[in-house]
């Protein structure tokens, strides 16, 4: 991936509301976003739009790095692997519903993850008929109805049991109780997310990349008022498949903003998205995930506060253009 000349090189990371997924199950089907209507082409065609307006030859390239599933550790991961070797001037976090609500004392974010490499291994050396069944019809083309419904199904199954057997393991850690979240929320969030960004920072720095952190839209904490009659319907049917955690996770998103901005980070909150001024148009898919038009809110959310950083970079170096 060659960085073309007076280009700053933007990594959008997140899970799969950056990735941009489309939508099933209890909600109406609903297909991806197209490379064209993600929060990254939306950010990257707002910013250089602003500069061409600027009369400047600055080109600002945003490269969308979401993977679906992913924690902020990850995003560590992924930085070091791969992403420091392609000249990033900055990187874009937009998180939260992974890993912001989990609120559980002692919780290991590295081996408690689903998808850790150590449980995989083990549902796959088991011989279960449940994991090879789910293998099985993974590996079928999904044009049929009948094998995508099995999917779906053995997958919630294979996730139960993925869940159980962290949890078995001890690295869940304990609920924290609704009353006791203002008290040691932080605790958990020192011991997770604000651990990765932390590290990440010390890579950021020894790249000389910046960084900027944004919680991500729930449509549950949205107030009915503020969305299209769409929306709203989704927030009910998401509100009712998590049989009251809607509650815990306002509570848990109020906590949220101050713990990151007290470690330091310069962060901003997107997780209402709605405005009661329009509500004409649909804004999610689902439970995070986001139409077009969606999308393209948040991206105008983003430029707006990243703008500042834009303007910097392109007076650090201009001596070199």
């Amino acid at each position: 991936m060659i960085k073309l000349e007076n280009t700053m090189r933007i990594f959008l990371m997140g899970g799969s509301t950056v990735y941009g997924i489309g939508a099933g199950g209890a909600f109406p089907s609903a297909p991806p976003l197209t490379n064209d209507e993600g929060i990254d082409r939306q950010l990257e065609i707002i910013l250089n739009a602003g500069l061409k307006k600027r009369g400047q030859e600055t080109r600002i390239e945003v490269i969308n790095a979401g993977l679906v599933g992913y924690h902020t550790f990850q995003h560590l991961i992924y930085i070091n692997e791969s992403l420091v070797h392609y000249k990033p001037d900055f990187f874009i976090f937009l998180d939260g519903h992974n890993d912001f609500y989990q609120a559980s004392e002692g919780y290991n974010h590295w081996l408690a993850y689903p998808y850790y490499s150590v449980t995989v291994s083990d549902l796959i050396n088991q011989p279960t008929v449940l994991y090879g069944s789910y293998l099985l019809f993974k590996a079928l083309p999904q044009q049929s109805s009948f094998v995508t419904l099995v999917h779906r199904m053995l997958h919630k199954k294979v996730q139960i049991a993925v869940d159980k057997m962290a949890q078995n393991r001890g690295h869940r850690g304990k609920t924290i109780p609704p009353e006791k979240l203002k008290e040691r929320y932080s605790i958990y969030a020192e011991n997770t997310y604000l651990r990765a960004y932390r590290q990440i920072r010390t890579v950021a720095e020894q790249i000389g990349a910046g960084m900027m952190i944004f919680i991500q839209p729930e449509v549950v904490l949205e107030s009915p008022d503020n969305l299209s009659p769409v929306d709203a319907n989704i927030r009910n049917i998401a509100a009712s498949n998590w049989n009251g955690y809607a509650a815990t996770m306002a509570r848990i998103h109020a906590l949220i903003m101050p713990a990151i901005l007290n470690a330091g980070f310069e962060s901003y909150d997107l997780g209402t998205i709605g405005d009661k001024a329009d509500t004409k148009e649909q804004l999610y898919i689902d439970y995070a995930h986001l139409t077009p038009r969606g999308a393209q809110v948040v991206a105008k959310k983003m430029a707006k506060k990243l703008w500042p950083h834009v303007l910097d970079w392109t007076k650090s170096n201009a001596g070199n253009m």
